[in-house]
C-alpha cells in the first residue's frame, strides 16, 4: 500500500506544470511542399503570388513572364549552387523559396554527374555523353547524389520551401516500356486515346 501511495505522489508531481493556455508552435508544417502537374498549367504563376518575402529560383526560365521576385535564369549546376551561397550570405532573408523546376534540376545535375562518372571510369572504359543512357542503373547514384545535394541545401534556406515538379505519361507507346525503364512485354497503350497514369518527370526512385 505504501508503494502505491508513493507512485501516486510521483505522478501527481509530474502533472503539476500542465499548461493552462495555448503555446506557440515549435515546428513548421509543412516544412516543404511539392507542387506538381503538367507543364504550363500555372504552377509558376501561382508561386508568383506568394506573400513577401519570397524568391523563385528560376531554373526553367519562365519567371520572365510574370511579375515576381526571382533569380536570374539558372542554367547550370554551378549557377544553382552560386544562388544557394548568395542566399546564405544575404542572411536567408526569405520566408518562402521556390525551386522551379525539378525537371531542370535533373538536367543540370545530369551534366555534373556525367562528368563525375567519366572521371571515375576504369582504365579502358568508354566515357558517355549522358550517364542516363549509360545502361541500367550505371552511374545513377552520382545523379541521385547531385539532386539530393541541392534539395537538402534548399531546405535550409527558408522556413517554407516549395519544389515545382512536372508530370509525364508513365507509358511509352512505341516501346511498350514504363518510364522507369522496366520493360513490359506485350503491353501496348495508345497514350493519345487512352488515359494513362502520370508520374513525376524525374529519374528512377525520385519519380516515386
Amino acid at each position: 500500500m505504501d508503494g502505491e501511495a508513493a507512485v501516486v505522489s510521483i505522478n501527481a508531481q509530474a502533472i503539476v506544470n500542465l499548461p493552462i493556455k495555448p503555446t506557440p508552435p515549435t515546428e513548421v508544417n509543412p516544412r516543404a511542399l511539392l507542387l506538381y502537374g503538367l507543364p504550363l498549367t500555372g504552377k509558376s504563376r501561382f508561386c508568383a503570388q506568394l506573400p513577401e518575402p519570397y524568391i523563385i529560383a528560376d531554373l526553367d526560365g519562365h519567371c520572365a513572364y510574370h511579375e515576381c521576385c526571382h533569380s536570374p535564369h539558372l542554367k547550370t549546376y554551378l549557377e544553382i549552387f552560386e544562388f544557394i551561397i548568395a542566399v546564405r550570405k544575404a542572411g536567408k532573408p526569405y520566408k518562402y523559396i521556390v525551386l522551379d523546376s525539378l525537371s531542370r534540376l535533373e538536367e543540370a545535375a545530369a551534366v555534373s554527374a556525367t562528368k563525375i562518372y567519366n572521371d571515375n571510369l576504369k582504365e579502358g572504359a568508354q566515357p558517355v555523353r549522358d550517364l542516363r543512357q549509360a545502361g541500367a542503373g550505371r552511374g545513377y547514384n552520382d545523379l541521385y547524389s547531385e539532386i539530393q545535394n541541392v534539395v537538402t541545401a534548399f531546405l535550409d534556406l527558408a522556413p517554407y520551401v516549395i519544389f515545382i515538379g512536372h508530370t509525364r505519361d508513365k507509358w511509352d507507346q512505341e516501346k511498350s516500356m514504363q518510364m522507369d525503364y522496366t520493360l513490359k512485354k506485350g503491353v501496348v497503350k495508345d497514350i493519345l486515346v487512352e488515359p494513362t497514369e502520370k508520374i513525376l518527370d524525374l529519374p528512377g526512385k525520385y519519380a516515386k
